[in-house]
């Protein structure tokens, strides 16, 4: 059996990129949030996470938008299926 699980991020800043500061926090956030989504039985949903490592970020830190999905293969009755 394989899973995926896709996160896609709308980013309003300069670059459209996730500040090289904020990468691991964000990552565990995200990951706690989708276990969490997951345990309740959904296999998609909306990510907001709000990241401050300092001064840099501002009073009210970074807000990231992103959205996540998992997909995953597994055999019912000999043959692959996509759930």
């Amino acid at each position: 059996m394989k899973q995926e699980i896709n996160i896609s991020w709308h980013i309003e800043n300069e670059d459209g990129a996730v500040k090289k500061s904020h990468c691991k926090e964000l990552k565990d956030a995200v990951m706690r949030r989708i276990n969490e989504m997951m345990a309740e039985g959904y296999r998609e949903g909306e990510l907001i996470e709000n990241i401050c490592m300092g001064d840099e970020d501002g009073e009210d830190g970074v807000e990231y938008h992103g959205w996540w999905s998992t997909k995953k293969e597994t055999f019912v009755n000999d043959q692959l299926v996509m759930l």
